[in-house]
C-alpha cells in the first residue's frame, strides 16, 4: 500500500468511526467521562467493515489517527488534526492500546489558537497531575479515602498495631477476630457502618483475608446476607 492509498484508508476509517462507533457516558474510578468509546470496540468495528486485514493493522491505523491525524478540509485550511484522544490527560501521548481504555473524539471547532500543535504528546505533567488530583483517593485495596489527613492518621495508628501483631505471629488477623467483625457488621443498623468498625475492617483487610472466609466476607460486607434473610425462599 502506497502513501496515497494509506491516506485514503485513514480517511475512510475516520469517517467510519465518527458515524458508527458507539459513544456512551462512562465512569472510571468514580469520575464520569461523557461521549467516549472503548478501544477494543473501535478495533472490532474496523475488522467488521473490512477496513483492515488484522487487529494489529487496526491498532496501527488508530494510533496514527490519535497521534498524527489526517487532513481536515473543514479546519484551518486542511491541516492534519488528530481524531480522538484518551479521556485522561495523564495517559495522552501514549500509543493506542487495544483493551478497555476510553477515548473521546477531539472537538477542534473552538481550538483555533492551538491548531498548530495537535500532537497530544505535548501535554504537561502539571495538567495531568491536576486532573488526577480530582479523582477520589483510594488505597491499594480499593477503599475510598474521604480525607487524606484522616487516612494518614488511621494508617499511623494501625502501623504500630501491625508491628506488634507481626512480632507475635507474622500472619493475618485471627479467624476469631474476623468472626467478631462479621457479627458486628450483621448487627449494625442502617446503611452506613460506624466509623470505628469501618476502619477496623479496612485495617484487617489490608493485613489479608483468609481464603476460607472470603465468601462469607463478601456476603456480610455487601449486605447480601441481610437481603437473603429478609427475602427467604427467593434466593438459594
Amino acid at each position: 500500500m502506497d502513501e496515497e492509498e494509506h491516506l485514503d484508508q485513514l480517511i475512510s476509517i475516520s469517517t467510519l468511526l465518527q458515524n458508527y462507533i458507539p459513544l456512551q457516558d462512562r465512569t472510571h474510578k468514580q469520575k464520569l467521562y461523557p461521549s467516549c468509546f472503548i478501544a477494543s470496540e473501535a478495533v472490532d468495528l474496523l475488522m467488521k467493515h473490512g477496513e483492515v486485514e488484522s487487529r494489529e493493522e487496526a491498532v496501527d491505523c488508530l494510533n496514527t489517527l490519535m497521534t498524527t491525524g489526517v487532513p481536515n478540509d473543514d479546519y484551518n485550511g486542511g491541516v492534519e488534526v488528530v481524531l480522538f484522544e484518551h479521556v485522561r490527560k495523564s495517559r495522552r501521548g501514549r500509543e493506542f492500546e487495544e483493551d478497555d481504555q476510553l477515548y473521546q473524539f477531539v472537538d477542534h471547532t473552538d481550538d483555533q489558537e492551538s491548531s498548530s500543535n495537535n500532537n497530544n504528546s505535548d501535554v504537561t505533567s502539571e495538567k495531568a497531575a491536576s486532573e488526577d488530583e480530582d479523582l477520589p483517593i483510594m488505597d491499594k485495596y480499593g477503599f475510598l479515602i474521604d480525607d487524606q489527613k484522616r487516612f494518614k492518621e488511621v494508617e499511623s495508628s494501625h502501623h504500630s498495631e501491625e508491628t506488634n501483631q507481626s512480632e507475635q505471629d507474622g500472619t493475618t488477623v485471627p479467624l476469631e477476630q474476623w468472626q467478631e467483625l462479621f457479627d458486628k457488621t450483621t448487627s449494625s443498623k442502617g446503611n452506613k457502618l460506624p466509623t470505628k468498625l469501618h476502619d477496623k475492617i479496612k485495617h484487617s483487610t489490608r493485613r489479608g483475608l483468609p481464603d476460607s472466609l472470603r465468601r462469607r466476607a463478601w456476603t456480610v460486607f455487601t449486605g447480601v446476607d441481610q437481603i437473603m434473610f429478609q427475602s427467604k425462599g427467593q434466593y438459594k
